[in-house]
């Protein structure tokens, strides 16, 4: 895989790593038991994962957005407990997002 943006945590309450990216035109690839995307040159459909083991495998919880998008972060939240808030650039038209987006993920 060659340079894929992402944004891992983990929440302290659960043990639960969080891991949110984008997936290209080609799909995605196993990777340790999760769908990893093959090409982040064409940033789009924002993928939410998660791992119960510490990263030792991994499993799509949702995916966030099915357009065009870029970087983005996760935050653990405090309320609903377990639950994730994910923001991330959209749209893009020449270089510059459209818009930034927030969307909290429950688990």
């Amino acid at each position: 895989m060659g340079g894929v943006e992402g944004s891992l945590v983990r929440d302290g309450r659960t043990g639960t790593l969080w891991y949110s990216t984008t997936a290209g035109p080609n799909g995605p690839v196993k990777w340790a038991g999760a769908e990893i995307p093959t090409d982040a040159g064409a940033r789009e459909n924002m993928h939410l994962f998660s791992s119960q083991n510490e990263g030792s495998s991994w499993q799509l919880h949702t995916v966030v957005d099915t357009g065009l998008t870029s970087y983005s972060s996760v935050a653990v939240l405090n309320k609903p407990p377990g639950s994730v808030g994910v923001l991330w650039e959209t749209g893009y038209r020449q270089g510059i997002p459209k818009a930034i987006v927030y969307r909290a993920v429950a688990a």
